[in-house]
Protein backbone atom coordinates (compact mmCIF):
# COMPACT_ATOMS: atom_id res chain seq x y z
CA UNK A 1 0.00 0.00 0.00
CA UNK A 2 1.58 3.33 -0.75
CA UNK A 3 1.18 6.58 1.31
CA UNK A 4 -1.47 8.71 1.72
CA UNK A 5 -1.62 11.86 -0.26
CA UNK A 6 -4.63 13.55 1.27
CA UNK A 7 -4.54 16.20 3.81
CA UNK A 8 -5.63 13.52 6.08
CA UNK A 9 -2.43 10.87 7.33
CA UNK A 10 -3.95 6.90 5.99
CA UNK A 11 -3.74 4.58 9.61
CA UNK A 12 -1.32 2.59 7.86
CA UNK A 13 1.04 5.93 7.75
CA UNK A 14 0.41 7.09 11.29
CA UNK A 15 1.19 2.89 12.10
CA UNK A 16 4.58 3.29 10.08
CA UNK A 17 5.57 6.59 11.62
CA UNK A 18 5.03 4.70 15.06
CA UNK A 19 6.93 2.01 14.81
CA UNK A 20 9.84 3.54 13.01
CA UNK A 21 9.63 5.77 16.23
CA UNK A 22 9.26 2.67 18.34
CA UNK A 23 12.46 0.91 16.38
CA UNK A 24 14.40 4.18 16.86
CA UNK A 25 13.37 4.15 21.06
CA UNK A 26 15.20 0.80 21.01
CA UNK A 27 17.68 1.38 19.10
CA UNK A 28 19.15 4.26 20.86
CA UNK A 29 18.17 2.35 24.39
CA UNK A 30 20.63 -0.01 23.10
CA UNK A 31 23.25 2.12 21.81
CA UNK A 32 23.48 3.71 25.40
CA UNK A 33 22.86 0.86 27.88
CA UNK A 34 26.24 0.03 27.27
CA UNK A 35 27.51 3.44 28.16
CA UNK A 36 24.57 3.46 31.18
CA UNK A 37 26.38 0.13 32.19
CA UNK A 38 30.10 0.31 31.01
CA UNK A 39 31.73 0.40 34.67
CA UNK A 40 29.64 -2.17 36.26
CA UNK A 41 29.63 -4.59 33.69
CA UNK A 42 33.23 -4.25 32.78
CA UNK A 43 34.09 -4.64 36.39
CA UNK A 44 31.77 -8.08 36.46
CA UNK A 45 33.75 -9.78 33.84
CA UNK A 46 37.25 -9.28 35.14
CA UNK A 47 38.53 -5.83 33.75
CA UNK A 48 40.93 -4.31 36.10
CA UNK A 49 40.09 -0.99 37.72
CA UNK A 50 43.30 1.16 35.76
CA UNK A 51 41.93 -0.38 32.45
CA UNK A 52 38.38 0.20 32.13
CA UNK A 53 38.51 3.35 30.28
CA UNK A 54 40.93 2.11 27.76
CA UNK A 55 38.45 -0.92 27.64
CA UNK A 56 34.87 0.85 27.36
CA UNK A 57 36.83 2.79 24.52
CA UNK A 58 37.88 -1.10 23.36
CA UNK A 59 34.16 -1.73 23.16
CA UNK A 60 32.95 1.65 22.13
CA UNK A 61 34.65 1.39 18.95
CA UNK A 62 33.87 -2.07 17.90
CA UNK A 63 30.37 -1.29 18.46
CA UNK A 64 30.86 2.33 16.21
CA UNK A 65 33.07 -0.23 13.54
CA UNK A 66 29.70 -2.31 13.16
CA UNK A 67 27.61 0.68 12.79
CA UNK A 68 30.02 1.46 9.85
CA UNK A 69 29.93 -1.40 8.43
CA UNK A 70 25.76 -2.05 8.56
CA UNK A 71 25.31 1.30 7.76
CA UNK A 72 26.67 0.67 4.43
CA UNK A 73 25.14 -2.94 4.17
CA UNK A 74 22.04 -1.95 5.56
CA UNK A 75 21.72 1.47 3.26
CA UNK A 76 22.91 -0.46 -0.14
CA UNK A 77 19.88 -2.78 0.65
CA UNK A 78 17.18 -0.69 1.44
CA UNK A 79 18.08 1.15 -1.77
CA UNK A 80 17.78 -2.26 -3.81
CA UNK A 81 14.94 -3.96 -2.04
CA UNK A 82 13.11 -1.05 -0.10
CA UNK A 83 12.86 0.69 3.38
CA UNK A 84 10.42 -1.25 5.36
CA UNK A 85 11.66 -4.57 4.13
CA UNK A 86 14.75 -4.35 5.20
CA UNK A 87 14.02 -2.86 8.34
CA UNK A 88 12.83 -5.69 9.63
CA UNK A 89 16.17 -7.46 9.37
CA UNK A 90 18.11 -4.77 10.75
CA UNK A 91 15.82 -5.10 13.77
CA UNK A 92 16.31 -9.00 14.02
CA UNK A 93 19.74 -8.52 13.73
CA UNK A 94 20.31 -5.56 17.25
CA UNK A 95 17.66 -7.78 19.12
CA UNK A 96 19.00 -11.53 19.14
CA UNK A 97 22.64 -9.46 19.58
CA UNK A 98 21.75 -7.62 22.67
CA UNK A 99 19.69 -9.97 24.29
CA UNK A 100 23.23 -12.31 23.73
CA UNK A 101 24.65 -9.11 25.74
CA UNK A 102 23.61 -10.59 28.69
CA UNK A 103 25.44 -13.73 28.84
CA UNK A 104 29.00 -12.65 28.42
CA UNK A 105 31.61 -13.68 31.00
CA UNK A 106 34.69 -11.94 29.44
CA UNK A 107 35.88 -8.99 27.13
CA UNK A 108 36.53 -11.17 23.78
CA UNK A 109 32.74 -12.29 24.19
CA UNK A 110 31.44 -8.53 24.70
CA UNK A 111 33.54 -7.73 22.25
CA UNK A 112 32.05 -9.50 19.30
CA UNK A 113 28.57 -9.11 20.75
CA UNK A 114 29.00 -5.26 20.70
CA UNK A 115 30.17 -5.52 16.93
CA UNK A 116 27.19 -7.37 15.94
CA UNK A 117 24.67 -4.96 18.06
CA UNK A 118 26.17 -1.80 16.59
CA UNK A 119 25.85 -3.79 12.68
CA UNK A 120 22.34 -4.20 13.69
CA UNK A 121 21.22 -0.96 15.13
CA UNK A 122 23.01 0.99 12.18
CA UNK A 123 19.60 0.38 10.00
CA UNK A 124 17.06 2.15 12.35
CA UNK A 125 17.60 5.76 12.16
CA UNK A 126 18.57 6.25 8.21
CA UNK A 127 16.21 3.46 7.09
CA UNK A 128 13.46 4.87 9.77
CA UNK A 129 14.38 8.81 8.51
CA UNK A 130 14.02 7.95 4.56
CA UNK A 131 10.79 6.14 4.80
CA UNK A 132 8.95 8.94 6.82
CA UNK A 133 10.31 11.57 4.45
CA UNK A 134 8.94 9.33 1.30
CA UNK A 135 5.65 8.47 2.93
CA UNK A 136 5.40 12.58 3.87
CA UNK A 137 4.76 15.55 2.26
CA UNK A 138 7.54 17.93 1.94
CA UNK A 139 5.72 20.00 4.25
CA UNK A 140 5.10 17.30 6.73
CA UNK A 141 8.04 15.36 6.51
CA UNK A 142 10.50 17.99 8.79
CA UNK A 143 7.59 17.19 11.34
CA UNK A 144 7.45 13.21 10.68
CA UNK A 145 10.83 12.56 11.48
CA UNK A 146 11.20 15.46 14.26
CA UNK A 147 8.64 12.69 15.96
CA UNK A 148 10.84 9.66 15.38
CA UNK A 149 13.77 11.16 16.93
CA UNK A 150 12.67 13.48 19.16
CA UNK A 151 11.00 10.55 21.18
CA UNK A 152 13.35 7.70 19.62
CA UNK A 153 15.81 9.34 21.84
CA UNK A 154 14.40 9.19 25.10
CA UNK A 155 15.46 5.34 24.88
CA UNK A 156 18.83 6.61 26.60
CA UNK A 157 16.74 7.73 29.44
CA UNK A 158 14.95 4.32 29.89
CA UNK A 159 18.72 2.98 29.40
CA UNK A 160 20.17 5.55 31.98
CA UNK A 161 16.76 4.66 34.88
CA UNK A 162 17.72 0.76 33.76
CA UNK A 163 20.90 0.86 34.53
CA UNK A 164 20.06 2.33 37.61
CA UNK A 165 17.51 0.00 38.51
CA UNK A 166 18.88 -3.18 37.50
CA UNK A 167 21.49 -5.72 37.08
CA UNK A 168 23.27 -4.32 33.89
CA UNK A 169 22.23 -8.27 32.25
CA UNK A 170 19.12 -7.63 33.02
CA UNK A 171 18.75 -3.80 30.89
CA UNK A 172 20.36 -5.95 28.30
CA UNK A 173 17.81 -8.70 28.42
CA UNK A 174 14.88 -5.91 28.88
CA UNK A 175 16.85 -4.34 25.34
CA UNK A 176 16.24 -7.65 23.61
CA UNK A 177 12.96 -8.39 24.41
CA UNK A 178 11.41 -5.33 23.47
CA UNK A 179 13.16 -5.71 19.49
CA UNK A 180 11.88 -8.89 19.36
CA UNK A 181 8.29 -7.66 20.19
CA UNK A 182 8.71 -4.62 17.70
CA UNK A 183 9.44 -6.65 15.03
CA UNK A 184 5.91 -8.58 15.31
CA UNK A 185 4.59 -4.40 14.40
CA UNK A 186 6.81 -4.12 11.51
CA UNK A 187 5.06 -6.27 9.57
CA UNK A 188 2.15 -3.72 9.46
CA UNK A 189 4.39 -0.99 7.62
CA UNK A 190 3.64 0.45 4.40
CA UNK A 191 6.61 0.77 1.90
CA UNK A 192 7.36 4.11 0.29
CA UNK A 193 5.66 5.35 -2.73
CA UNK A 194 8.66 7.08 -4.34
CA UNK A 195 10.69 4.03 -3.85
CA UNK A 196 7.83 1.70 -5.55
CA UNK A 197 8.07 4.10 -8.77
CA UNK A 198 11.86 4.54 -9.69
CA UNK A 199 12.26 3.06 -12.80
CA UNK A 200 13.27 -0.32 -13.77
CA UNK A 201 16.96 0.65 -15.41
CA UNK A 202 17.53 2.80 -12.68
CA UNK A 203 20.88 2.24 -10.69
CA UNK A 204 20.04 1.66 -7.40
CA UNK A 205 21.96 1.51 -3.76
CA UNK A 206 25.55 1.66 -5.79
CA UNK A 207 27.66 3.49 -2.93
CA UNK A 208 30.25 3.55 -5.55
CA UNK A 209 28.11 6.71 -7.22
CA UNK A 210 29.32 8.81 -4.40
CA UNK A 211 32.85 8.35 -5.00
CA UNK A 212 32.62 8.86 -8.99
CA UNK A 213 31.35 12.41 -8.53
CA UNK A 214 33.76 14.89 -6.39
CA UNK A 215 30.75 16.81 -5.57
CA UNK A 216 28.77 14.48 -4.48
CA UNK A 217 31.71 12.90 -1.94
CA UNK A 218 31.64 16.01 -0.32
CA UNK A 219 27.97 16.58 -0.13
CA UNK A 220 28.25 13.37 1.58
CA UNK A 221 30.68 14.02 3.92
CA UNK A 222 29.83 18.07 4.84
CA UNK A 223 26.40 15.68 5.96
CA UNK A 224 28.69 13.45 8.27
CA UNK A 225 30.76 16.34 10.01
CA UNK A 226 26.70 17.80 10.81
CA UNK A 227 26.58 15.21 13.66
CA UNK A 228 29.76 15.68 15.02
CA UNK A 229 28.97 17.84 18.00
CA UNK A 230 26.37 15.60 19.12
CA UNK A 231 28.54 12.15 19.16
CA UNK A 232 31.43 14.80 21.05
CA UNK A 233 28.63 15.77 23.89
CA UNK A 234 27.27 12.18 24.05
CA UNK A 235 30.25 9.78 23.28
CA UNK A 236 32.95 11.60 24.72
CA UNK A 237 32.31 13.85 27.59
CA UNK A 238 28.94 12.06 28.80
CA UNK A 239 30.30 8.64 28.30
CA UNK A 240 33.78 9.86 29.73
CA UNK A 241 32.35 12.15 32.08
CA UNK A 242 33.58 10.22 35.28
CA UNK A 243 36.94 10.27 34.14
CA UNK A 244 36.38 13.78 32.72
CA UNK A 245 34.74 15.47 35.64
CA UNK A 246 37.17 15.25 38.08
CA UNK A 247 40.11 16.83 35.59
CA UNK A 248 37.94 19.69 35.60
CA UNK A 249 37.49 19.91 39.55
CA UNK A 250 33.95 19.33 39.24
CA UNK A 251 31.73 16.79 41.17
CA UNK A 252 31.89 12.94 40.00
CA UNK A 253 28.56 12.03 38.11
CA UNK A 254 27.58 8.48 37.21
CA UNK A 255 27.14 8.23 33.13
CA UNK A 256 23.80 6.66 34.17
CA UNK A 257 22.77 9.32 36.18
CA UNK A 258 23.82 12.00 33.21
CA UNK A 259 22.02 10.07 30.62
CA UNK A 260 18.88 10.58 32.16
CA UNK A 261 19.25 14.74 32.55
CA UNK A 262 20.70 14.51 29.16
CA UNK A 263 18.14 12.47 27.03
CA UNK A 264 15.11 13.97 29.10
CA UNK A 265 15.98 17.48 27.60
CA UNK A 266 17.36 16.11 23.89
CA UNK A 267 13.75 15.34 22.69
CA UNK A 268 13.22 19.11 23.53
CA UNK A 269 15.75 20.37 21.50
CA UNK A 270 14.95 17.71 18.68
CA UNK A 271 11.34 18.88 18.18
CA UNK A 272 12.75 22.72 19.20
CA UNK A 273 15.04 22.44 15.97
CA UNK A 274 12.06 21.27 13.76
CA UNK A 275 9.61 23.73 14.79
CA UNK A 276 12.16 26.19 14.28
CA UNK A 277 12.94 25.26 10.62
CA UNK A 278 9.00 24.93 9.73
CA UNK A 279 8.74 28.96 10.92
CA UNK A 280 11.67 30.06 8.99
CA UNK A 281 11.63 27.52 6.06
CA UNK A 282 15.10 26.90 6.21
CA UNK A 283 17.79 24.59 8.16
CA UNK A 284 20.74 26.38 7.78
CA UNK A 285 20.16 29.09 10.49
CA UNK A 286 18.78 26.88 13.00
CA UNK A 287 21.55 24.42 12.48
CA UNK A 288 23.85 27.01 13.50
CA UNK A 289 21.90 28.29 16.19
CA UNK A 290 22.02 24.85 17.91
CA UNK A 291 25.50 24.15 17.51
CA UNK A 292 26.39 27.39 19.27
CA UNK A 293 24.22 26.12 22.35
CA UNK A 294 25.76 23.15 22.77
CA UNK A 295 29.29 24.57 23.14
CA UNK A 296 27.86 27.19 25.40
CA UNK A 297 27.78 24.08 28.59
CA UNK A 298 30.85 22.89 27.71
CA UNK A 299 32.62 26.13 27.79
CA UNK A 300 30.63 27.29 31.12
CA UNK A 301 31.98 23.91 33.44
CA UNK A 302 35.24 24.93 31.94
CA UNK A 303 35.31 28.49 33.42
CA UNK A 304 32.45 29.53 35.51
CA UNK A 305 33.73 29.97 39.39
CA UNK A 306 34.52 26.88 41.37
CA UNK A 307 32.97 24.71 43.17
CA UNK A 308 29.59 24.19 41.11
CA UNK A 309 27.49 21.52 42.67
CA UNK A 310 26.30 18.48 41.29
CA UNK A 311 22.81 20.20 40.23
CA UNK A 312 24.92 22.66 38.65
CA UNK A 313 26.74 20.36 36.35
CA UNK A 314 23.97 18.34 35.81
CA UNK A 315 22.03 21.17 34.29
CA UNK A 316 24.91 22.15 32.34
CA UNK A 317 24.98 18.80 30.76
CA UNK A 318 21.12 19.19 29.88
CA UNK A 319 21.72 22.71 28.28
CA UNK A 320 24.34 21.14 26.36
CA UNK A 321 22.33 17.77 25.07
CA UNK A 322 19.25 20.86 24.28
CA UNK A 323 21.80 21.93 21.59
CA UNK A 324 22.87 18.55 20.46
CA UNK A 325 18.97 18.54 19.34
CA UNK A 326 20.59 20.01 16.02
CA UNK A 327 21.35 15.60 15.30
CA UNK A 328 17.88 15.73 13.95
CA UNK A 329 18.52 18.27 11.21
CA UNK A 330 21.27 16.38 10.25
CA UNK A 331 18.96 13.11 9.39
CA UNK A 332 16.99 15.61 7.44
CA UNK A 333 19.60 17.18 5.64
CA UNK A 334 20.79 13.89 4.43
CA UNK A 335 18.12 12.22 3.24
CA UNK A 336 17.01 15.80 1.38
CA UNK A 337 20.13 16.10 -0.47
CA UNK A 338 20.31 12.87 -2.25
CA UNK A 339 18.16 11.47 -4.60
CA UNK A 340 16.04 8.25 -4.28
CA UNK A 341 18.31 6.12 -5.86
CA UNK A 342 20.66 7.19 -3.34
CA UNK A 343 19.06 8.22 -0.44
CA UNK A 344 18.53 4.88 1.86
CA UNK A 345 22.50 4.13 1.46
CA UNK A 346 23.32 7.88 2.22
CA UNK A 347 21.03 8.48 4.81
CA UNK A 348 21.67 5.13 6.75
CA UNK A 349 25.25 5.92 5.99
CA UNK A 350 25.66 9.39 7.08
CA UNK A 351 24.43 8.93 10.73
CA UNK A 352 26.25 5.56 11.26
CA UNK A 353 29.13 7.46 10.14
CA UNK A 354 28.72 10.65 12.49
CA UNK A 355 28.46 8.28 15.43
CA UNK A 356 31.56 6.02 13.99
CA UNK A 357 33.55 9.41 14.50
CA UNK A 358 33.75 8.42 18.08
CA UNK A 359 36.52 5.98 17.04
CA UNK A 360 38.55 9.09 15.85
CA UNK A 361 37.62 10.88 18.78
CA UNK A 362 38.55 8.58 21.30
CA UNK A 363 41.79 7.94 19.12
CA UNK A 364 42.93 11.18 18.71
CA UNK A 365 41.68 11.93 22.85
CA UNK A 366 43.77 9.09 23.76
CA UNK A 367 46.68 10.16 21.77
CA UNK A 368 46.85 13.59 23.06
CA UNK A 369 46.02 12.76 26.82
CA UNK A 370 48.99 10.99 26.19
CA UNK A 371 50.98 14.13 26.22
CA UNK A 372 49.62 16.73 27.71
CA UNK A 373 46.12 16.66 30.67
CA UNK A 374 43.17 14.98 29.91
CA UNK A 375 41.37 18.06 29.93
CA UNK A 376 43.61 19.77 27.43
CA UNK A 377 42.69 16.65 25.01
CA UNK A 378 39.02 16.61 24.86
CA UNK A 379 38.86 20.61 24.59
CA UNK A 380 41.11 19.91 21.59
CA UNK A 381 38.62 17.23 19.82
CA UNK A 382 35.55 19.34 20.90
CA UNK A 383 37.20 22.11 18.77
CA UNK A 384 37.39 19.72 15.87
CA UNK A 385 33.87 18.71 16.33
CA UNK A 386 32.50 22.03 16.61
CA UNK A 387 34.66 23.95 13.81
CA UNK A 388 34.14 21.09 11.05
CA UNK A 389 29.98 21.24 10.64
CA UNK A 390 30.16 25.21 10.56
CA UNK A 391 32.41 24.86 7.72
CA UNK A 392 30.24 22.17 6.53
CA UNK A 393 27.15 24.71 6.32
CA UNK A 394 29.11 27.14 4.30
CA UNK A 395 29.38 24.09 1.11
CA UNK A 396 25.84 22.44 1.79
CA UNK A 397 22.82 24.10 -0.23
CA UNK A 398 19.87 25.01 1.82
CA UNK A 399 17.14 21.44 1.86
CA UNK A 400 13.81 22.70 3.11
CA UNK A 401 11.64 22.09 0.85
CA UNK A 402 13.30 20.37 -1.75
CA UNK A 403 11.00 17.66 -4.00
CA UNK A 404 12.72 14.25 -3.30
CA UNK A 405 11.46 12.94 -6.36
CA UNK A 406 14.95 12.80 -8.43
CA UNK A 407 17.35 10.31 -8.91
CA UNK A 408 21.08 10.68 -8.75
CA UNK A 409 22.85 9.96 -12.30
Amino acid sequence: MLQDSSKTLSPFVIMTILVTTLGYFVDVYDIFVFSASRMTSLKEIGVPPEKIMDSGIFLLNLQMVGMLIGGVVFGMAGDKLGRSRVMMISILTYALSTLANAFVTNIETFAVLRFLSGFGLSGELGLGATLISEILSKEKRGLGVGIMVSFGVTGAVVAGIMAQLFDWRICYIIGGVMGLLLLVFRMKMIESGIFKNIPEHAEKGNIMLLFKSRERFMRFFWCVTLGLPTWFVVGILMTFAPEILPSANLPVIPTAVLMVYCYGVMPLGDLSSIILCQLFKKRQPVIVLFIILSIIGPLAMLYLPRPLSELDVKLLFSFTCFGAGAWVLMCMVSAESFGTNLRATVTTTVPNFARGSVILMTMLLSALKAHMPLLDAVMIVGAVAFILPLIALTQLPETFGRSLEYLEK
